[in-house]
């Protein structure tokens, strides 16, 4: 296109004409989202775990970044997982499940649905896992504002904390939560 004069009316209209289009509506091959490390002790310790958000899956990447399998599968028991994290202690995978049923989904470490845990009551946003080194299973719900600590074999609450607000212990849009090798956890507050 020839450079714009400044003065609207120095020149005629113009007429875009596209010389060519490139790419158009599609499917990606992967939608990447949340991701966690299989940890030492397990099989394919080190790989990656990657979510496939609009693939409805879960793929594992060795540390090459070759695709190696997809552990979950879309299966028709969850929707568009969030984020995946890895239980050191048993192997499993949880995954944050927004879209089907607000909850997180339990999948044994070969890919075998076991529960879901929660709904709508107990909160509002469960999309970003972590779990410690004894197996607990932190939940930032970023619409609840808050931080729930279950256990992955019955789904219990262990504790829970925070709520709306930019005082302590209260949050605005959790966005990720994280234990250290210490044991603390560490919560992005998004907002």
């Amino acid at each position: 296109l020839p450079p714009l004069d400044p003065t609207p009316t120095a020149h005629a209209a113009t007429t875009l004409r596209a010389v060519r289009v490139i790419g158009g509506s599609g499917h990606a091959g992967h939608y990447g989202w949340g991701a966690d490390t299989i940890p030492p002790g397990h099989p394919d310790a080190g790989n990656v775990l990657i979510t496939d958000y609009w693939n409805y899956r879960v793929a594992e990447f060795d540390q090459d970044g070759n695709l190696v399998d997809f552990p979950i599968k879309n299966d028709g028991k969850h929707a568009a997982p969030y984020d995946v994290a890895v239980n050191p202690v048993n192997g499993n995978l949880a995954i944050g499940d927004v879209d089907l049923g607000t909850r997180v989904s339990i999948y044994s470490a070969d890919g075998v649905y076991l529960r879901s845990c929660g709904n709508a009551q107990r909160w509002r946003y469960p999309a970003w896992l972590d779990y410690d080194e004894t197996g607990r299973l932190a939940v930032a719900d970023s619409r609840g504002h808050k931080v729930v600590v279950i256990d992955d074999d019955d789904c219990s609450v262990r504790f829970q904390f925070g709520s709306q607000g930019g005082g302590l212990a209260q949050f605005s849009t959790p966005r990720g939560v994280d234990f250290a090798d210490d044991g603390t956890l560490w919560v992005n507050d998004n907002n």
